[in-house]
């Protein structure tokens, strides 16, 4: 690494926050911290004695950090972001990128002003699988279909404290699996090489937990050039599960995370199997966003996964739950 040494500013040092702060303390960063939770403040301090923590932004030094981690619950991101941006701080917001519409122009044009820097952390987008995926799928020629899923029962997802306490569980939080577990949604429109055009969308609160919001959902995306992509989401599975299915003209790939393997069925060949390398989990997914982001506020360049983007993703995840709640396919507003 380059230049002089960047300081980041974790804003919500919870389970998320928390994982940052671990990893940017490993790497040798700089670290402060914003949390107005006391109990949350005293264990930064008990776990990590050489960072500062603080009980809100303005309690912060001005110029005490050069970029924020907003890791705050998902219907605070945007305040919390615009408050950074304001103090020219480069902006990593967890995802998702909120859990509205309201906000993020202005957001966006603050950034722009001040020519910062911003990605919304979707670690899946760094995690080995679906990296291999990415390289793999030019291999079936023209793709038919990519399906993706995610299961996890939700009390197990959160444990060691009241579930329905966590943003996940509350609707006026910006919870909800949809929301909650974007990432499918981020990286099939990754996968795909045509733009949406509509969705339709089935979401549902089953009743075995006590949420307010949705706990399953099944989506369908239908893309400009024909193809089209299914989502599965739940809070229920008992055995966690994710993957994803590309089908094309000339063969089939299927990640499973679980299981650390994808299968690759070509035409005319034998199936082959590959194993994830040693080491390349998901929590090294998160160490690698950080220095994807880092990377570039160094070059100056825009990130992979920059507001502009986040945001077509965030109007997706809402126009799936438009088409449940009308019962009918929406048409998607991709620009």
């Amino acid at each position: 690494m380059t230049g002089p040494k960047l300081t980041y500013a974790v804003i919500g040092a919870g389970s998320i926050g928390g994982r940052h702060i671990r990893n940017l303390v490993a790497l040798g960063r700089g670290v402060v911290v914003v949390d107005p939770s006391p109990s949350i403040r005293r264990k930064v301090k008990r776990i990590f004695p050489g960072v500062s923590v603080y009980s809100d932004l303005k309690a912060m030094p001005a110029e005490c950090a050069g970029a924020a981690l907003i890791c705050t619950p998902t219907n605070s991101h945007i305040p919390a972001a615009l408050a950074c941006a304001r103090r020219g701080m480069h902006l990593f917001i967890e995802k998702p990128l909120s859990h509205q519409i309201a906000g993020i122009g202005l957001l966006r044009r603050e950034a722009a002003v001040r020519k910062l820097i911003t990605m919304v952390g979707c670690n899946m987008r760094f995690q080995y699988g679906i990296k291999r995926l990415r390289q793999l799928s030019a291999l079936v020629g023209r793709v038919f279909s990519i399906r993706c899923y995610f299961g996890q029962y939700l009390p197990d997802w959160r444990p060691g404290r009241d579930y329905t306490k966590t943003y996940s569980a509350s609707g006026s939080s910006g919870g909800g699996v949809m929301l909650d577990a974007v990432h499918e949604f981020d990286y099939l429109l990754d996968l795909m090489p045509g733009k949406p055009v509509s969705i339709s969308a089935m979401a549902a609160t089953s009743g075995l937990l006590r949420v307010t919001c949705e706990d399953n959902a099944a989506v369908t995306i239908r893309f400009d050039d024909g193809a089209i992509g299914e989502i599965h989401l739940d809070y229920l599975n008992r055995e966690y599960t994710r993957g994803c299915v590309i089908a094309g003209e000339r063969g089939t790939i299927a990640w499973d995370e679980r299981e650390a393997k994808i299968r690759v069925s070509l035409k005319g060949r034998r199936p082959r199997i590959e194993r994830e390398p040693r080491g390349s989990g998901y929590g090294r997914s998160y160490i690698e966003e950080l220095l994807h982001f880092e990377h570039c506020i160094r070059i100056r360049r825009e990130t992979v996964n920059p507001l502009s983007l986040s945001l077509k993703v965030l109007r997706l995840v809402l126009a799936a739950r438009r088409s449940s709640e009308r019962m009918k396919h929406v048409k998607v507003d991709w620009e």
